[in-house]
């Protein structure tokens, strides 16, 4: 299998487990602090898997830009949800 292949498949999983279940854990996340909530260490650590997934997959996305779509929206929802987290932890203060 040459690279191009080994690329596609790997981004392929990356991306389906991003869809699947980063994505709505994510959107989860969002509509909590929408609403005000807290995020407990288990949603930081989540939080803190899609940032870390996210790099990992930044060089393969450097090479296929078919997938950045995603990727972008990912990285967009993940700065949304901290800034909104960080101002409702400041609004508790």
């Amino acid at each position: 299998m040459n690279q191009t292949n080994n690329d596609m498949a790997l981004l392929q999983v990356l991306m389906i487990g991003f869809e699947h279940v980063r994505l709505p854990l994510a959107l989860q996340l969002k509509t909590k602090v929408d609403h005000g909530q807290l995020l407990n260490d288990i949603d930081i650590a989540e939080l803190e898997l899609i940032l870390t997934d996210l790099r990992h997959v930044k060089p393969l996305l450097d090479r296929h830009t078919e997938w950045q779509m995603l990727a972008g929206r990912m990285a967009s929802l993940y700065h949304t949800i901290t800034t909104q987290a960080l101002e409702n932890e400041q609004h508790r203060a």
